[in-house]
């Protein structure tokens, strides 16, 4: 099986930190060591960073083709749907690939193989639930529709007006390339020519994307009743694990370690790191005949 990166929202002045680039190696090293094949998409501008960070030599295929090449034809404003370019990679691999894959987040680590049942129509890393009412809260991602633009002459689905729920997008799979595309012309048709403003809520224009992308999925496979599995089940779906995890849930967490702590934490990990990291580099030079 394939595991899916994308690289595709990097601006040339983003700063990545020393966590950011841990987990995206873990990522990769626990990949391969699950027996999984690497593929990222990204632009050719982007390879020397991959290069500087060593990042490059963990991938069995880099795709710049696409996404130097690619033109959105639609009015999509990507900053605001920064999500975007993700779908799009997506809806490439599957028009390439005539065999199964699995779009991964690089902030994904799994200790154990993502397993998926021949009756399983889609997967994703797990169910993320608003408040129980709609009733508005500051705090939450996906605020009631009503404060939030859409195209015009759009009307929203029936089927995604009374949804609360939305599926985390950290892990995508889909059985078929047809669900997908009918997906993507459900997200399509709320983003496309979305001035994306909020009205009356003081929420960040942020849960745009992830109204789009990870709302309106969880409405439409709902309505055509596909089997859904979750990485994390509702038994421990905060996103901590001990065979699952994904960084962004520990970011906040982070950041209120004094430098000198996050100093060491990183400094043991890189440690623990470094014997498999380095083994996996040998290991490829040999089957590489270097």
């Amino acid at each position: 099986m394939k595991i899916i990166n994308n690289f595709s929202t990097l601006k040339k002045d983003k700063k990545f930190d020393e966590m950011d680039l841990l987990f995206w190696k873990t990522s990769c090293l626990k990949y391969k060591e699950l027996g999984y094949t690497l593929k990222l998409y990204c632009k050719s501008e982007n390879l020397e960073f991959l290069k500087e960070n060593a990042l490059y030599d963990l991938y069995d295929e880099i795709d710049t083709e696409f996404l130097d090449n690619f033109v959105e034809t639609l009015n999509i404003d990507e900053n605001i749907f920064w999500s975007h370019r993700k779908l799009r990679c997506i809806e490439h691999e599957f028009a390439i690939n005539q065999g199964q894959f699995i779009y991964s987040d690089t902030d994904v680590i799994c200790e154990k193989p993502l397993k998926i049942k021949e009756n399983t129509d889609a997967m994703f890393w797990q169910l993320e639930n608003p408040n129980n009412n709609e009733v508005l809260d500051f705090s939450i991602t996906y605020i009631p529709w009503k404060h939030l633009s859409k195209p015009a002459n759009y009307k929203l689905p029936s089927y995604c007006t009374r949804v609360k729920s939305a599926y985390n997008c950290g892990i995508m799979y889909f059985k078929s390339k047809e669900i997908f595309l009918d997906y993507l012309k459900q997200y399509l048709d709320f983003v496309t020519g979305n001035p994306g403003k909020i009205y009356n809520s003081l929420a960040s224009t942020e849960v745009f994307a992830s109204n789009a992308e990870q709302r309106i999925l969880y409405a439409y496979l709902k309505y055509i009743k596909a089997n859904v599995k979750l990485v994390l089940n509702g038994r421990n779906r905060n996103g901590l694990s001990k065979n699952y995890n994904h960084y962004f849930l520990y970011k906040a967490l982070w950041k209120e370690f004094d430098k000198n702590s996050q100093k060491d934490a990183i400094t043991i990990i890189y440690y623990c790191l470094y014997t498999k990291y380095m083994n996996y580099l040998n290991n490829l030079k040999v089957s590489k005949g270097d």
